[in-house]
């Protein structure tokens, strides 16, 4: 059973994952677009956040789970911005269930990045604070 700081890690983390998802429509309107016709950008923004993050937590686990975590740092930043990448990819190609578009999987690579990164940090954030 997850504890209560560990859902609580993961409902920033959906925040943060939707607002950069909302901060990268924003400044990449052609490249990266939020909503169809059955979702606003803000409907958008909070499911493709919510299915970006539920992915990146599955992959995750299920990779440290079978012993496929990197030790080293540099590895570790490898791996989380694949796995990041391969959510947002997986998310962007059911665009008309999720409400997220990329043009191409370079998209996908950049918001992988910074989502990744943005995550950590506020990972990094509540260990601080803590």
């Amino acid at each position: 059973m997850k504890t209560l700081s560990e859902l609580f890690v993961f409902l920033l983390s959906w925040l943060v994952t939707s607002l950069l998802l909302y901060l990268a429509h924003i400044i990449f309107p052609g490249s990266v677009e939020l909503g169809t016709y059955k979702f606003t950008v803000l409907d958008a923004m909070i499911y493709a956040g919510f299915w970006v993050s539920f992915l990146n937590w599955l992959i995750k686990d299920t990779a440290i789970v079978r012993g496929l975590h990197p030790e080293s740092k540099f590895g570790s930043l490898v791996f989380y911005i694949l796995v990041g990448s391969l959510s947002v990819w997986m998310v962007a190609r059911l665009a008309p269930l999720t409400g997220l578009g990329i043009v191409s999987y370079r998209w996908a690579l950049l918001l992988g990045l910074f989502i990744g990164i943005g995550v950590a940090r506020m990972k990094t954030f509540i260990k601080a604070s803590r």
